[in-house]
Order: structure tokens, then C-alpha cells, then sequence
């Protein structure tokens, strides 16, 4: 009987008395008042161990903490009166090629149907008070010296005081590798060691900062022959264009404009091309010059894995440091025959490599929660790629017990025991019978499903999809009403007359009627065409222009709304004429819709609830907002 098959039955025995320990350890927690778990009637159980740091002296309120727990991408659902019109006509109708001419009608016909029914006949799922909302916000009001970021490492949040975050800010200075833990896992695992050898891995301290320019330049220029290739310029141009990109990096912080003095800049994405030819330039030079052989060597990006003999560490470590001044490593060997690299952790059994799934000591447990405002397959796919990890990156010994953990981590998001039963134990099952070594031919597939991402309504998206199959198109759900409003990213805003590709609405002082665009430059630079526009010759006047010119009314340019931001511009196109639409006292002329099929102009025309009939963002409204009880 395979290990295999025991594993297996062991683990399914264990569902009983899983559930009864979830019970048992719900109760506890109520009746002990301990600080592991609140309890709160309308989230539920949340464990705030790791999920929330506080790093000042206030104490904060439950509603709040429960709230911050869930994480900013957490998604409320959208009541039926608030769903995204606009958005779920745009994205559709802007991928609408990718369906046969002469069935493209017809979707869009199914498509406007099942968006009208559901409004008509809408699921209900539960209502999440107000008042919660509102509690974070008058909480976030009245403490705006408090910063919730999310943490570097282990999506956990940090709540943290601006002051001391813009005083460590300020402190800030401007041969084989791996592409994940998985192909890690499949070359190192058997692998056989030296007795004599001990596993070491090696860091570099903040890699991008301290790689110098002239460095990378010199690298490059000694691989030119083999990058010739791929870059149709030549070489002279190509440094030139290096350094232009490099001068020209600066960044602004506190309201204060910084420049880089050293490094490869940060977000920059050449910096991980650059720093990881470096890196190649570095481990080859250094590696000729050590004395002994290594039985293993493995680089993702800045770590290093390798083997040396016990008493040669200091020498490994000395040779890397020695490569560049600015350039250090930090080195850490196993103990007690492990070491932790990325995600795994290596065993050095007898000289020859076990592997286990490895979690940091920053891991929060925190993933996508149950009662998020997302699609169910989005869960389910949570639950696999945990399996995935802790099967595929473990030894056969370590299965049970890395299963039983994702159990423990998925049911503190609200994961039903049952549910998490059933796909753990049929991922198990498709691994243990699945062939890691055969390749699936993609050629023989002519019919290539089409993938169109919109925003995702309970209920509408599920019928959409179902409805969809006939057309082989497949509609992928993004959440666009979630916690992110109450959180900080620790940058500037950008200011509101600075920002760019929005769709925006203008009103009238005199009469109220809106006027309606959209653009991709500054706002201000719209704006500023906008009132100078009157010197235009009439052919050239826009539709608010007229309005002003012949009625001589004013309109206020000092409150513009912004209704979308949308990067694309055929969707801008296609969101500025929803909302031209949508308002039956719009000013804009009737060519500003004339693109707009018929299909989405009667189900606009047959949705309107206000006279202005804006089909904006639903996180905008601040009413009462359906919720998963």
C-alpha cells in the first residue's frame, strides 16, 4: 500500500475532527475574551495577530480593526441600483472584435438582456450597514496623522504614524538562474552532497540602490555580440539612451522633487535587466576564483543558493564582497541541516536534498476572504495553488501536515470546512495522477477561447458566462468596489488638475445642464482648451462652447467631476458616450453617441434613475451596501 494512498485516507479521516475543532476553538474564543479573536456580528471571527501591525500608542476601534483586517482588496458587493453600467458595456463592446462579424450583434443583444433582467429580477445577497463604512471614515477623518500601509512582505497591513514614516523615508538613499521555487524544487531535490560540504545561501543588500551604471554598462558591453541580436540599434546608441533614462530619473516625496544620486532606479523596468546582468558578470568572475568546486549553485534575482566545504563560508562570502565595493552580501548557512531559501526549505538529509514548503516568519495567513466580492472559481483557485505549494514543493513525509495547515490558515478567512475538503482532497488527487513530464500540444486547440475582464456583479456574471459559452467567450470578473479608499500607498497624491485619461463632467452655473468628455492629457490642459475654444472657428467650437457662446451662460470649471479613469482609449471613448447618454440634460451634440450601438443605448435610456444619470464608479456612492451575511 503506497505512502501515498495512507496520506490520503489520513487526511480525509481528519474532516470530523476539523470541524469539531473549528467549533470548539469558536467557542473558546467567545466565551475567553482573549485578544486571538474578536467577534463581531457582521464580519464574523477575524484573526488580528498578524493580519494587522500597530506600530503607534493608539489603541484602535474594533469596526475599524475588523475592517483594516480584511485587507484593501477586499471586495463589497455592488447593490443592483449601483452596478458599473458604464464599465460593463465598454469593456465588453472594446473586445466585441474578437467575436465573428456576424455574431457580434447578437452578443451584444444577449449581453444587454442579462444585464436588463438582473436588474429587473436581482439576487439578494444580504445588506452590510453604513454605519461601518462610515465609522472608518470619520475614524480615518479624525486621525489623519495615521497611515495603514501594506506591509513589504507577508500582505499583512501596518499602521504606522506619517511623522515617523516621512522620518525613516528621509533616511533613504536614492550561474543558474530560476524563474520560481517550483523548478528549484524538480532540479535540487535528490541532489547529493558532499559530506564535507554544508548548504550556505547569500543576500544582497538592497541590490538595485548599489549596482553602479558604469558597471552595468561594462557588462553589457561585453555581451553585445550575443544581445546584437535582439536590439536593432547599435551599441553607442544604445549606452547613450542608458545613460539619458538614468539621468532623467527622479521621483517626488513629501511634496519634495528627488533625483538619484547611485543605483539603478526603483519601478524603473529596465533595472531588472540591468541588475540581473550584473549579477551574471558578478557570480562568473567570482566563481573562477574560488579555490573548490560548487556541487550546486542556483540564483533567483539576488539570492543565492550553493554548497561549499564547512570551513570555506568565510572564503565564499570575502570573494562576492570583494567583486565591487558597493556590492554586499549577507551569508546564512544551514542549521541543523536545513535552510530556508525563498519558499522551500532545504533539508541536507545524509547528504542528499529533501525539500519543504517554507513559510516566513511575515507570512499574515491573510488570503482572498470567503465573503470578498469575488467570483467563487477565484477562492476555489486560492485553495489550489495553496495545495499546489504544499504538495509540490514538499517531500512525500511533509504532505498531511501542510494540508491540514492551509485547512487551519483558509478557515480564519472564512473558508467552509466542507468546501475546503472537497478541493483539497481532488487537487491531491489529480497531483498524485497527473504526468509532470508530459507537455499538452497547444497546436492541436484551433478553437481559442476569447477572455474579456468585467467588472464583477453576483449573479449577472455567472449568467453571462453560462450565456456566453455558445460564442466561446469567457468573461473574467475584477472587482471595482473594494476596501482600497481607506488605506494609504505611501506616495503623493497626484494633484486633481494633474491627473490624466479621465472621463469628467462640467456643469452649467446658469442652467445645471452637464456637459460631458473625456481626454488623456492633464486636466488642467483640457480645462484651459476648453475656455480658449471660444477663439476657435465655430466648425471647431465643442458643444460647451456653443452653449455658453449662444445663451451666454458660464459653466464651473472650479467643480469638474471625474467620473471614470480609464487608461484605453477606445473604452474612454466608449465610456464618455454611456454617460452621454445616461444624462437626459447632457448638453454634448447627438455625433458625440453616434458609435454607440443601438443595443446599449436603449439599455442605458431604460436604466436611468436621475435626471444627470451619471454611471459612475459605484465606490462613489456611500449608501447602504449589499454584503454576504
Amino acid at each position: 500500500m503506497s505512502n501515498s494512498f495512507l496520506n490520503m485516507q489520513n487526511y480525509k479521516l481528519e474532516k470530523l475532527f476539523l470541524k469539531i475543532k473549528t467549533s470548539n476553538r469558536k467557542k473558546i474564543d467567545s466565551l475567553s475574551g482573549g485578544n486571538r479573536k474578536i467577534q463581531n456580528p457582521k464580519l464574523g471571527f477575524v484573526d488580528e495577530s498578524k493580519w494587522l501591525v500597530n506600530l503607534t500608542d493608539l489603541e484602535i476601534l474594533i469596526e475599524v480593526t475588523d475592517m483594516i483586517n480584511l485587507g484593501p482588496k477586499h471586495g463589497l458587493p455592488i447593490k443592483n441600483d449601483f452596478i458599473p453600467m458604464a464599465k460593463l458595456i465598454s469593456d465588453f463592446e472594446a473586445c466585441t472584435q474578437e467575436i465573428p462579424s456576424e455574431l457580434r450583434n447578437q452578443a451584444r443583444i444577449d449581453y444587454a438582456s442579462k444585464i436588463k433582467n438582473f436588474k429587473r429580477n436581482p439576487q439578494v445577497t444580504g445588506t452590510f450597514n453604513s454605519e461601518i463604512i462610515i465609522s472608518i471614515r470619520d475614524f480615518r477623518v479624525s486621525h489623519p496623522e495615521l497611515l495603514f500601509l501594506k506591509a513589504d512582505k507577508g500582505n499583512a497591513t501596518v499602521c504606522i504614524n506619517r511623522n515617523g514614516y516621512l522620518t525613516k523615508m528621509s533616511t533613504l538613499g536614492c550561474q543558474d538562474l530560476q524563474n520560481n521555487s517550483f523548478d528549484l524544487v524538480n532540479i535540487i531535490r535528490g541532489q547529493v552532497i558532499p559530506s564535507n560540504y554544508i548548504l550556505v545561501s547569500l543576500d544582497v543588500v538592497s541590490l538595485f540602490t548599489n549596482i553602479p551604471l558604469d558597471l552595468a554598462i561594462d557588462a553589457i558591453e561585453k555581451r553585445w555580440d550575443n544581445l546584437k541580436s535582439s536590439i536593432p540599434i547599435p551599441l553607442d546608441q544604445m549606452l547613450t539612451a542608458l545613460n539619458i533614462c538614468f539621468d532623467a530619473s527622479i521621483f517626488k516625496f513629501n511634496d519634495s522633487i528627488y533625483s538619484r544620486t547611485f543605483g539603478l532606479p526603483m519601478g524603473s523596468p529596465l533595472s531588472p535587466i540591468l541588475a540581473d546582468i550584473v549579477m551574471d558578470e558578478l557570480e562568473s568572475c567570482c566563481i573562477k576564483k574560488l579555490p573548490f568546486t560548487l556541487p550546486i549553485y542556483y540564483r533567483y534575482v539576488d539570492d543565492i543558493l550553493t554548497a561549499v566545504p564547512t570551513q570555506s563560508v568565510d572564503l565564499l562570502l570575502n570573494t562576492f564582497n570583494g567583486f565591487h565595493p558597493r556590492l554586499k552580501f549577507t551569508v546564512e548557512t544551514e542549521l541543523n541541516n536545513t535552510i530556508n531559501f525563498l519558499d522551500i526549505t532545504i533539508i541536507n538529509d545524509s547528504s542528499t536534498i529533501a525539500t519543504n514548503w517554507f513559510q516566513k516568519p511575515t507570512w499574515s495567513q491573510r488570503y482572498l476572504n470567503f465573503k470578498s466580492h469575488y467570483p467563487r472559481s477565484y477562492k476555489i483557485g486560492t485553495i489550489i495553488n495553496l495545495v499546489d505549494r504544499a504538495i509540490n514543493l514538499s517531500n512525500e513525509c511533509y504532505h498531511t501536515s501542510n494540508l491540514n495547515l492551509i485547512s487551519d490558515v483558509l478557515i480564519k478567512n472564512d473558508y467552509p470546512p466542507g468546501l475546503l475538503h472537497k478541493v483539497i482532497s481532488r487537487r491531491v488527487s489529480q497531483i498524485s495522477h497527473s504526468d509532470t513530464n508530459s507537455t499538452p500540444n497547444l497546436g492541436e486547440n484551433n478553437n481559442i477561447q476569447t477572455f474579456i475582464s468585467i467588472p464583477y456583479v453576483a449573479g449577472l456574471f455567472e449568467n453571462l458566462n453560462r450565456t456566453f459559452k455558445k460564442y466561446n467567450v469567457r468573461f473574467v470578473g475584477k472587482n471595482v468596489n473594494d476596501l482600497r479608499r481607506w488605506f494609504d500607498s505611501g506616495k503623493d497624491s497626484l494633484p486633481f488638475d494633474k491627473q490624466s485619461n479621465k472621463v469628467y463632467k462640467i456643469s452649467c452655473i446658469d442652467c445645471g445642464k452637464p456637459y460631458i468628455g473625456q481626454s488623456s492629457r492633464c486636466l488642467n490642459t483640457r480645462l484651459n482648451e476648453h475656455k480658449n475654444n471660444c477663439k476657435d472657428s465655430e466648425d471647431h467650437q465643442t458643444a460647451l462652447t456653443k452653449h455658453a457662446l449662444n445663451l451666454q451662460h458660464q459653466f464651473d470649471f472650479d467643480n469638474v467631476k471625474i467620473l471614470h479613469i480609464e487608461p484605453r482609449y477606445y473604452n474612454r471613448l466608449l465610456l464618455e458616450m454611456c454617460n452621454i447618454v445616461s444624462s437626459v440634460t447632457s448638453i454634448n451634440l447627438r455625433q458625440d453617441i453616434e458609435h454607440l450601438s443601438d443595443v446599449y443605448v436603449k439599455l442605458i435610456s431604460n436604466s436611468r434613475s436621475n435626471p444627470n444619470g451619471e454611471v459612475g464608479d459605484p465606490e462613489e456612492k456611500t449608501k447602504e451596501i449589499n454584503w454576504l451575511d
